[in-house]
C-alpha cells in the first residue's frame, strides 16, 4: 500500500476530488504514554507526553492569559490558540493581527517548548481522544486504491468557532467552547527528509517551492502533537472550512502549524 507522506500533501490531493483530510503513515494505536522523549536539553519534561515551558500563563496569548475550559474528555484544553513569541515562530504573513486572532504559527521543536507552566503539548493521544469524547466517530477513509486516513467523522463541527465560513458553517455548534479557528500555516518546501511533495510539479508550479509561503488562513487550521512520527516529522490534527471532521496526519516539523496546551493535571 503506497503511504502519503505528508500532511499537507494528502490535504491538496483531497481538495482536488472535493475532500477535506490530511495523509497519514498506516495507522496504528497509540501508545499509552502518547509522547516523545525529550533530547533538546530545553523545556521542562513532564508525565503527560509534552513539555511546559517556563513563562506564566498571563502571557500566553500576548499579554493575557490564553482561555481554557473543561472539555469532555476530562482534560483542561485551552481555547485559544497559543500566541506566546518565541524563536521559529511567526504570525502568519508577518502580520501583528493575525496573531492577535488566530496565534502564532511554530515549528514542532518550537512548539514542544512553547507552553506555559502547568502546561504542555498534548499528544497524538489527547487529540484523538478529544476527538472521540465530543462524538466524533473514529474511521478508516480509503481515498482511491492506496491512500489512507484516520478521520473523527463529525468532531470539527464540535470544535470549530461559530467564526469559520464556508458551506458547512450553519452545521457549527462549538457545544464545548474549544473555539478552533482557521489559523492557516507556514510551508517550510525544504525542512524534511527530501523536498516536500507540493514541490513535485504535480501539484504547484515548482516556482512557488523556493523556500517558504503562508498558505490557508480562513480555510484550514492544523495543529501539532507531541508526538513524533520520525526523525524530521511529528504528527498533527487537521480541519477545513468545508468539512465537519478531524483528520490526523504528519508532516515535517519545519512547518508552521498552531499550539493547544493542555493542563498538565
Amino acid at each position: 500500500m503506497r503511504r502519503i507522506n505528508w500532511l499537507l500533501t494528502a490535504a491538496a490531493v483531497l481538495a482536488a476530488v472535493g475532500l477535506s483530510g490530511c495523509g497519514g503513515e498506516e495507522p496504528v494505536e497509540e501508545p499509552n504514554d502518547g509522547g516523545v522523549t525529550d533530547t533538546t536539553g530545553s523545556g521542562g519534561d513532564n508525565n503527560n507526553g509534552g513539555y511546559s515551558g517556563n513563562y506564566d500563563i498571563s502571557l500566553s496569548c500576548g499579554n493575557r492569559p490564553c482561555g481554557n475550559a473543561l472539555m469532555p474528555d476530562g482534560k483542561v484544553w485551552m481555547t485559544e490558540n497559543l500566541n506566546y513569541q518565541t524563536a521559529d515562530s511567526w504570525c502568519w504573513g508577518d502580520s501583528a493581527a493575525n496573531c492577535e486572532t488566530y496565534g502564532r504559527l511554530y515549528t514542532w521543536e518550537a512548539a514542544k517548548k512553547a507552553c506555559p507552566a502547568g502546561y504542555h503539548l498534548p499528544s497524538n493521544q489527547d487529540w484523538g481522544g478529544l476527538a472521540e469524547a465530543v462524538g466524533g466517530n473514529k474511521v478508516l477513509r480509503t481515498l482511491f486504491d492506496d491512500y489512507f486516513i484516520w478521520e473523527w467523522e463529525g468532531a470539527s463541527e464540535k470544535l470549530k468557532s461559530r467564526g469559520w465560513g464556508g458551506g458547512m458553517a450553519k452545521t457549527i455548534a462549538d457545544d464545548f467552547g474549544f473555539s478552533a479557528l482557521p489559523g492557516g500555516y507556514r510551508v517550510n518546501y525544504y525542512s524534511g527528509d527530501f523536498p516536500h511533495p507540493l514541490c513535485s510539479g504535480d501539484i504547484n508550479d515548482e516556482d512557488d517551492c523556493s523556500g517558504v509561503s503562508f498558505q490557508g488562513i480562513g480555510q484550514q487550521g492544523i495543529w501539532w502533537t507531541a508526538t513524533e512520527y520520525s526523525e524530521k516529522n511529528a504528527y498533527g490534527y487537521w480541519m477545513s472550512i468545508d468539512g465537519v471532521d478531524v483528520f490526523e496526519g504528519y508532516d515535517p516539523g519545519g512547518n508552521g502549524f498552531s499550539v493547544r496546551c493542555i493542563a498538565d493535571k
